[in-house]
């Protein structure tokens, strides 16, 4: 065998029939893993029992200290913690759209510590997703005190908590700008007068 992968060129092919079988075979072993669950829902049922099932959701635009803080804080109030994270077209519907992409806003959730499952958001009612997803706890910022009780009726334990001084998604859009502002005000200023006269004339 080491004589054989001397060879780099063989080496190669023999990677290429190797690899293949390895990957088919990871992958149904995830198919077996993950069928029970989708088309035996009681075996979820048993897979959470006696555990808390908690659930928080947000946009995490330009994720910062402050979403990790309610990260963590919702990750210490149970077992099992489930993040759902609104899409570009929710978060249109009653707010400015995400400097970042949801997919790559979803992708860093899936990245951190802390979150056992992240998920899509497409709606900001949460009765289905009781249903759904058997959560036992919400926990949302205090911004939306009041918004969230009616999950109470279902069972649900609605936790409002303080969203955290200093840095918010909103806070670093407007520094931005205004470093912005001051940085283009400085060239404009180091830039002969026909030339800031000239680069006005094209904008109009």
């Amino acid at each position: 065998m080491n004589l054989i992968f001397k060879d780099k060129s063989l080496r190669k092919q023999v990677l290429s029939l190797i690899i293949p079988i390895f990957l088919q075979e990871a992958v149904m072993v995830l198919i077996g893993f993950l069928t029970p669950l989708m088309f035996n829902p009681g075996r979820s049922d048993e897979m959470i029992a006696g555990k808390t099932v908690v659930y928080t959701s947000g946009t995490f635009d330009m994720l910062h200290i402050n979403h990790l803080r309610l990260i963590e804080y919702a990750r210490g109030l149970g077992d099992i913690l489930i993040v759902g994270v609104n899409t570009d077209e929710l978060v249109a519907g009653y707010k400015a759209m995400p400097m970042i992409p949801f997919e790559d806003r979803i992708a860093l959730m899936r990245a951190i510590k802390g979150p056992d499952l992240v998920i899509p958001q497409h709606s900001l009612d949460h009765h289905d997703k009781v249903k759904k997803l058997k959560f036992d706890v919400f926990v949302v910022g205090d911004d939306w005190v009041g918004k969230y009780d009616y999950l109470e009726e279902q069972g649900v334990t609605v936790v409002y908590t303080p969203y955290g001084t200093g840095v918010s998604s909103s806070s670093l859009k407007k520094k931005i700008a205004e470093n912005f502002e001051r940085l283009k005000k400085r060239t404009d200023n180091h830039l002969p007068m026909n030339a800031v006269e000239t680069a006005r004339r094209r904008k109009k």
